[in-house]
């Protein structure tokens, strides 16, 4: 009996699906037979001795056929390396099958497919799937026990396992304990397998084909439609990204005369948010302290790191080892892709690098499988550059010999591949860049076109450059473009200061994102300020709150609107527009998540297109809920300009937020795209998969409409005509059988026997006998008809089963207008929880004065906004403070306060209150 919680519902299936299944099953475990073998060790510890097993029971944990192979005791790689040695690839291993037969685990084609995949996922637990169950055997069922609290099954064998339906909870699960979880699936019907033996000549395969579909670690956690997608906001804000670090260290020694600022090594770091679907590139110099890294690894919190195996510093590998919240994979100079185990040849040269080991860190061959792959459209016949149509960053960072960031990107890919979720991320093509908080002069080792690119995506972010959608195609490209307006000056400068620059030292001082004492978010000023009501709408403050405005127009810009939707008019549309705002969801993820349910042009090799799936309705249903959500978020988001239409509004940038473009605003004006998808989807018909493409959407599904319409009214036409030249009962007697579309022999043609029919009448069938004899004929006019009819019927069927990818890649294809709404309702969430802390009392607009006479700073009464909720010890004690201003009687024109006290842990404590409250 299956240890299946109550919690999870299984569903039935046919006949022929539960007899495959109990066949395999039998397969994968012989009857066993009633013996204790001799104690041998286990595989947990060299020298330690294994229990014994009992054959026909349940076995305990620690007494199973694995815990007595020699292979996996002392396990070697794939080139036969043990773990002490330096080139130990722990992904791979070296299997001895023998050992099984010694201990009467008889290895059957099922077990053997199990064990050939385990020898290429050594490090992953596995997932596979036999009829409707995903089953775990030998060490990854001690997983399953140990993690998911499952129970042995009966027998010698480690074994243990969950329907389908479970997948999406479980997997969590692992993914949370930090365990890899590969889902294998079968990508054959018993059908499929007896036709592939019919063609097979020589040795005929013995069990359905199957294949990795996925690897999902902590960094490379996505949400397809096997998950719930309830879990994803609650998942998403404990998982990090995936982070990739290329190093070097820099010849150039550092001079006793210089300060610790001067540069010593040079990173290239890739940053894949896989869930968003983002890819963030970077490359910059970093100090003796490795401040700028640290500060990555502070504002960027990844679940995962990968590092260059024999090449990071013993510098960075401490660093890395200071956080406890990510684990850190080490990928070497070579490494081995796993085989595709698809049938189809083709399909295997499109997933198998040519190049195998392959090298992950190498640019050359990163820009080569980028071309190969083909994730980005390829540039136009008339230009000669190849990677015309490339994202600007990836084409700046290749272009301005940013190596180490491509390097690093190379790493990034070949772990992506791994995990077969390369193509759902890649042909996003959102690859953002990355400039740190600058203290090291940036004309060193730096990337002048990515950081430029780095402060014009800034710049958009904070609002002071804002892009409208655009609904003119373009002959290349039929996808919605962007038209960036160009309102900032020109940014030729590199040295020329945006932001503020916080380090993670300061950022933890200051307890930006997280307090001192369990890091955790309560106390911090995040806390204080996330009055977010979109998910978007948070990360874009949170990247407001990690790299604060600097020049003052730009600080006065975002005032403005701060302080115009705290009260008034605004301020009362602003109300209005948060309940709009709270029902939009995230609408950046959820895009992310339709472009991946779209097919994207290389998708028909993912093996996931030949997975046979047996929760189709619970996963339609998913699948149809997510773009119910995305849908009816778009439509709330396009509610916000009206709300404010009749608002005169002063500030200029919260004008070009809510207004569209025919106003002056940068808003797209969604509603003709939204309408057509609401007329032309019925999501209540496509969660019961009944959804059928409308004209216009599908030409080969059109085309096939206009045949079955076609031959249905030839076959009427036949019919008249030839009871025309028959005697005058056959028109009430003629009558077609077998008319439905799955039905077998269509169309076959019921006549009395008694009744006189031309010669290219064969009979096909009879029924009945005597004079009430009927028989079922077929002429070759009908057969022709027939024939057509049914390669008919079979393209309308595709375009039926294809019908919700075709909408979701249409509406995929106008993703710059979903985006553009996306940008508009997160600056307009973001602004407005500001507003929501200046509205409340006891706050007020600082007054930024330009700098004549040198730097000054004045406080009236100031209030740490943390502390003073936080503060128990009775009446909070504002503080004032004056430096640098010689107007000032206390100052004196100063600029160093010297705070000084007899009671050192009081004044300690009221002090840093102090200090911090003046710095934030």
């Amino acid at each position: 009996m299956r240890n299946v919680s109550s919690s999870q519902p299984t569903n039935t299936t046919s006949s022929q699906k539960t007899s495959a299944v109990k066949s395999e099953a039998k397969e994968l475990f012989p009857k066993q037979e009633q013996k204790t073998p001799p104690t041998t060790k286990t595989s947990a510890s060299k020298g330690a001795k294994a229990l014994p097993y009992t054959l026909g029971v349940v076995n305990p944990a620690g007494s199973h056929v694995h815990n007595h192979l020699e292979f996996l005791r002392n396990p070697k790689d794939a080139e036969g390396r043990c773990r002490t040695h330096p080139n130990y690839d722990s992904r791979t291993l070296k299997l001895n099958l023998s050992e099984l037969e010694r201990h009467k685990a008889k290895v059957t084609p099922a077990s053997k497919q199990w064990w050939d995949l385990k020898a290429q996922y050594f490090d992953t637990v596995l997932l596979f799937k036999t009829g409707k169950f995903y089953e775990m055997f030998h060490m990854d069922a001690d997983v399953g026990v140990q993690v998911l609290g499952f129970n042995y099954m009966k027998g010698h064998v480690g074994h243990a396992g969950f329907p389908e339906i479970g997948y999406g909870s479980f997997c969590q699960k692992l993914v949370e304990r930090g365990y890899k979880v590969a889902r294998v699936e079968q990508t054959e019907t018993p059908d499929m397998l007896k036709e592939r033996k019919s063609k097979t000549k020589g040795k005929k395969p013995q069990v359905v084909n199957r294949e990795v579909c996925s690897v999902m670690s902590i960094g490379t956690r996505t949400f397809c439609y096997l998950d719930d997608t309830s879990r994803l906001k609650k998942s998403t804000e404990s998982h990090g990204p995936l982070l990739t670090i290329k190093e070097t260290l820099l010849s150039t020694p550092i001079s006793d005369e210089e300060d610790g600022d001067q540069p010593i090594c040079e990173y290239g770091i890739s940053i894949v948010d896989a869930v968003n679907g983002t890819v963030t590139l970077g490359q910059f110099a970093d100090d003796v302290l490795r401040s700028r890294m640290h500060t990555l690894l502070t504002t960027h919190m990844p679940s995962e790191v990968l590092v260059e195996g024999g090449s990071a510093s013993s510098v960075l590998l401490s660093l890395l080892k200071s956080y406890s919240n990510f684990r850190v994979e080490i990928v070497r100079p070579k490494e081995h892709l796993p085989k595709s185990t698809a049938v189809d040849p083709s399909i295997r040269q499109q997933l198998d690098r040519p190049n195998n080991p392959a090298q992950p860190w190498d640019v050359q061959e990163t820009i080569q499988e980028l071309h190969r792959r083909g994730y980005f459209p390829r540039g136009s016949k008339s230009s000669s550059n190849s990677r015309a149509r490339w994202p600007k960053v990836l084409q700046a960072a290749i272009d301005g010999n940013a190596n180490l960031a491509v390097s690093s990107l190379g790493a990034a890919l070949f772990y992506l591949q791994r995990s077969l979720i390369d193509e759902e991320i890649m042909t996003m093509g959102n690859i953002k860049a990355y400039v740190p908080p600058t203290t090291i002069n940036p004309t060193n080792h730096g990337v002048p076109i990515i950081s430029q690119l780095a402060q014009e995506e800034m710049r958009e972010e904070d609002g002071v450059v804002l892009s409208e959608s655009s609904t003119s195609e373009k002959e290349e490209d039929a996808s919605f473009q962007w038209k960036i307006e160009s309102t900032m000056k020109d940014m030729c400068q590199e040295t020329e200061i945006d932001h503020m620059a916080l380090d993670g030292t300061t950022l933890q001082n200051l307890e930006i994102l997280t307090n001192g004492q369990t890091q955790s978010t309560a106390g911090s000023l995040w806390s204080k300020l996330n009055h977010t009501k979109t998910p978007h709408g948070g990360r874009l403050l949170k990247a407001w709150l990690l790299r604060p405005l600097f020049r003052a127009q730009d600080i006065a810009r975002r005032a403005d609107a701060v302080q115009e939707l705290s009260a008034g008019g605004a301020g009362m549309s602003m109300g209005d527009a948060r309940i709009l705002l709270s029902k939009c969801g995230d609408i950046e993820r959820l895009l992310s998540r339709v472009h991946s349910m779209s097919g994207t042009e290389n998708a028909s090799h993912h093996p996931n297109e030949r997975a046979v799936l047996y929760e189709n309705v619970v996963h339609t249903k998913r699948k149809v809920g997510d773009f119910r959500k995305l849908l009816n978020g778009l439509r709330q988001a396009s509610e916000i300009p009206e709300v404010f239409e009749k608002i005169q509004i002063e500030s200029g940038l919260l004008q070009r937020v809510v207004r569209k473009a025919d106003k002056g605003g940068c808003f797209p004006d969604m509603g003709v795209e939204l309408d057509w998808f609401f007329d032309n989807f019925d999501c209540d018909l496509a969660a019961k998969g009944e959804f059928e493409p409308t004209r216009g959407i599908d030409e080969a599904y059109d085309e096939a409409c206009d045949t079955v319409e076609r031959i249905e009214g030839e076959l009427q036409e036949y019919k008249d005509e030839m009871c025309r030249h028959l005697p005058s009962s056959a028109r009430s007697h003629w009558k077609y059988i077998n008319t439905k579309s799955d039905s077998k022999d269509k169309y076959l043609i019921e006549l009395p026997a008694k009744l006189q029919v031309p010669d290219d009448f064969y009979v096909k069938a009879k029924r009945g006998s005597g004079a009430k004899q009927v028989n079922k004929y077929r002429t070759p006019v009908v057969e022709r008809l027939v024939h057509t009819l049914e390669n008919a019927l079979e393209l309308q069927k595709a375009g039926k089963e294809r019908g919700m990818q075709l909408i979701f890649s249409k509406f995929d294809s106008k993703r710059n207008i979903w985006a553009a709404a996306a940008q508009a309702t997160a600056l307009l969430d973001a602004l407005g929880a500001l507003a929501q802390v200046a509205g409340t009392a006891g706050y007020t607009r600082p007054h930024i004065s330009e700098c004549t006479s040198g730097p000054t700073i004045n406080v009236v009464q100031g209030r740490h906004p943390c502390v003073e909720v936080t503060h128990s010890g009775g009446d909070f004690i504002p503080n004032d403070l004056s430096l640098g201003d010689s107007s000032s009687e206390s100052s004196s024109n100063s600029r160093v306060l010297l705070l000084s006290g007899p009671n050192m842990v009081s004044f300690l404590s009221g002090r840093t209150t102090n200090f911090t409250d003046i710095t934030m």
